[in-house]
């Protein structure tokens, strides 16, 4: 929790003979992410690409013929857990396929005559649906001793341009509802001797010909209908052949279905050994594991590999971009980390603030949506989403949670389906009154709460990014940079100072917050020379003295404003709570001025539209706004994000 699962890089060399057995292993666990070993080393990194290839092509001509036969093939074991040896097994799994294929070969290729048939049957009745208006045989179409008849599909804006450009020609076309809006089926009759300039004039204008073909006879209906019952002979033909194909490999299917499984196997195997190092005879693995995973596992390929096997775990280097990061956070917190990870994964050395963001995110929440009735229906539907739709079982659960928080707050608000009750017989915070008044002093509560709530967050970011400058040995920046001690100390002096004035204490205590946010401030005015001499950079300034001066101006009064403003931000908070209590003072209004009462029929459906209005587009723009305070007002002054997500070799 608040920081990624420490990684370990771990190296192990085996055996060639036992890089397979290695592999089982390694995806039997799945704590490993293999990566490629540095090219310092003199290796080579690549699996022959000939032998995946050719196991490939091998499950392709099984499956084919599978298909053919209509037999379905799966396995219930992980390709891990099937024995095969991807070297020595090829050969013979290749030779025996090549012997039942060899006694299937003529129907095999009988039955790509009839789909090959198939297809182009139903181009062609395809092409006749397209011609069903017309009430001319094929053959007159075809044969036409004084005219040429050219037919096909063409765009609307073509027609015109195909019309425009024949001119003079002597020519007659005929449209016809074509395939889809805007295209049309066109006939066009021209005079033989001027055919050829026809035939350029639809070319260029994308025309699409139709082809008749010679041995479809009778109207284009009388044509489609002899083109269906050839279908159907076809069919048969398929049937027969496969029922004889079937027969012939009856012996075999059994063998065929274990040569399938071997082949999808040695693919996943030799897909996995890519990335392991070679020479003439060691395979040389590397990778990151889990810290608190690392013994287990280097005990575990010592116990299976064997005395042969040397293992390795180190430390990762400093500041090394490679180590790959991997969330460890309570489970009840687990679903907010696709909030963080959508905006990015945080490095290996940064702080994973998933447990603040989903605290944070479920108060907010809350407080812009306090209601217990409609709480209650986004719980419901949540939770019955993260159990029904895995693939939203995150958003399901956030969406739970939210509901609950928005229990809680309306409680507070005294709140059930925005009508009011007293509820709560400590805490009662109304923010309005019987439908149509503002409760201005709880109003004022509210928001005093949202910026004390606001307050707090951006400190906790301030904090965090002097964690991580910690972390990285960023000393200057920890200490002296605008999100570091300095501008903490300012914000922190900056805001009392203006709070105990503004409620009318005067004295020494607020002379020195005075003092002390203008001492952080100056610092702050010169924090890039500073920060720049505690890492020991050659220039403290860049660009001369006046183009520095200039420039911390410009950042220093914009650091300032930004502190404003990202604090006065969090008053939407408040906001957002009003506006959904106020908009069932609109509801209430409609609802009673359709009825004259609270009791009639137009009221209660006005109630009950309104509730679901409120439930499905106010929860969504809540939810936004949550994000937003999370992402552009607290994300900005810590997170740096950039990390590289754990991807081990798993068996599945």
């Amino acid at each position: 929790m608040f920081r990624p699962i420490p990684m370990a890089r771990i190296g192990v060399i085996v055996r060639d003979d036992q890089s397979t057995q290695l592999t089982r292993l390694l995806a039997a666990e799945g704590v490993l992410q293999i990566e490629s070993p540095s090219a310092q080393l003199g290796l080579d990194t690549a699996t022959a690409r000939s032998s995946i290839s050719r196991w490939e092509a091998l499950e392709r001509q099984v499956t084919e013929l599978a298909q053919n036969l209509e037999i379905p093939l799966s396995s219930a074991r992980s390709p891990f857990e099937v024995g095969v040896d991807p070297k020595d097994d090829l050969e013979p799994c290749e030779k025996r396929v090549a012997e039942i294929l060899s006694q299937a070969e003529q129907i095999r290729g009988d039955l790509a005559t009839i789909a090959m048939k198939r297809r182009r049957t139903l181009g062609q009745i395809e092409e006749l649906l397209l011609l069903s208006p017309v009430n001319w045989t094929l053959e007159e179409l075809r044969s036409t001793q004084q005219l040429a008849v050219h037919i096909g599909v063409l765009s609307e804006v073509n027609v015109r341009r195909v019309e425009a450009i024949l001119g003079a020609l002597p020519h007659t076309t005929v449209r016809l509802p074509g395939p889809a809006t805007g295209w049309d089926v066109v006939i066009v009759f021209s005079q033989k001797t001027t055919a050829e300039q026809v035939e350029r004039a639809l070319s260029s204008a994308n025309f699409k010909p139709l082809e008749i073909p010679a041995d479809l006879t009778g109207k284009p209906g009388e044509a489609e209908e002899k083109l269906w019952k050839l279908l159907d002979e076809l069919e048969e033909q398929r049937k027969r052949l496969t029922q004889q194909l079937r027969e012939t490999t009856t012996a075999e299917m059994g063998e065929l279905c274990e040569i399938w499984e071997k082949a999808r196997a040695a693919r996943t195997l030799l897909a996995a050994q890519q990335p392991f190092g070679k020479t003439r005879s060691l395979s040389y693995v590397t990778g990151w594991v889990p810290k608190e995973s690392s013994q287990a596992l280097t005990q575990r390929i010592r116990d299976t590999i064997g005395a042969a096997a040397y293992v390795e775990v180190r430390d990762p280097e400093p500041h090394d971009p490679a180590v790959p990061v991997r969330l460890k956070n309570p489970s009840v917190f687990r679903p907010f980390e696709e909030v963080v990870t959508t905006y990015s994964l945080p490095s290996s050395k940064e702080i994973d603030p998933t447990v603040v963001v989903a605290i944070t995110y479920l108060i907010m929440f809350g407080m812009m949506f306090g209601d217990v009735g409609q709480g209650l229906v986004l719980a419901a539907a949540g939770f019955w989403a993260a159990k029904k739709v895995p693939s939203v079982r995150n958003l399901g659960l956030i969406l739970g949670m939210c509901g609950i928080s928005s229990v809680i707050f309306g409680f507070v608000y005294g709140s059930v389906f925005g009508v009011e009750m007293q509820l709560n017989p400590w805490i009662n915070l109304p923010l309005v009154e019987h439908h149509t008044s503002v409760m201005a002093s709880n109003l004022a509560v509210l928001g005093g709460i949202s910026i004390g709530f606001g307050i707090i967050m951006l400190s906790l970011g301030i904090i965090f990014n002097i964690v991580n400058a910690v972390r990285e040995k960023e000393w200057g920046v920890a200490v002296f940079d605008q999100y570091g001690l300095t501008g903490l100390a300012f914000y922190w002096c900056a805001l009392i100072w203006a709070v105990l004035t503004a409620m009318g204490f005067v004295g020494v205590g607020i002379t020195a917050l005075a003092a002390g946010a203008l001492v952080a401030l100056a610092v702050l005015f010169v924090r890039e020379p500073i920060i720049r001499a505690t890492e020991r950079k050659e220039h403290l300034v860049e660009g001369g003295v006046g183009f520095f001066v200039v420039q911390a101006l410009i950042d220093t009064m914009d650091m300032v404003i930004r502190f404003l403003s990202n604090t006065v931000s969090f008053i939407r908070v408040a906001a957002f709570g009003l506006t959904h209590a106020a908009l069932f003072m609109a509801i209430h209004t409609i609802g009673y001025m359709i009825s004259g009462s609270t009791h009639g029929a137009g009221y209660i459906v006005t109630f009950i539209v309104g509730n679901i209005f409120v439930v499905v587009m106010e929860g969504l723009i809540v939810s936004i706004q949550c994000l937003r305070l999370q992402y552009y007002e607290v994300f900005g002054k810590f997170y740096r994000g950039g990390g590289l997500p754990f991807a081990p070799l798993r068996a599945s």
